[in-house]
């Protein structure tokens, strides 16, 4: 049986396996109101494929607030990956970067 394996921002460092076929979601916080946005920067696709990249927001936060920034991706071949993400403002590129974030994902077969 497939599984999610849900990573926050206090699991920074740290590393985890997971099964080809399972779901990896990582949970950010994030305020687009200042222009900062989390990206992927480093990810082996030939071990993880990413499915989607979205925000929401908490739901006691009014417009403008700090939410969640979810990325998912499907392990889809075994390997050791580093799964790196940033926190910047687009358009400043990588003179911006105010945070950053790394897990590493040990994918295996089941």
């Amino acid at each position: 049986m497939k599984s999610m394996i849900m990573i926050r921002q206090a699991n920074a460092g740290q590393y985890f396996t997971a099964v080809i076929g399972d779901t990896i979601e990582v949970l950010l916080d994030e305020n687009p109101s200042t222009g900062y946005l989390w990206e992927v920067v480093k990810l082996d696709r030939n071990i993880l494929v990413s499915l989607e990249s979205s925000f929401f927001y908490t739901s006691d936060a009014l417009l403008g607030s700090r939410g969640i920034r979810r990325f998912q991706f499907v392990v889809k071949a075994p390997g050791e990956t580093i799964i790196s993400f940033r926190l910047i403002r687009p358009w400043e590129k990588d003179a911006s970067a105010i945070e950053q974030f790394q897990v590493t994902i040990n994918a295996v077969k089941s």
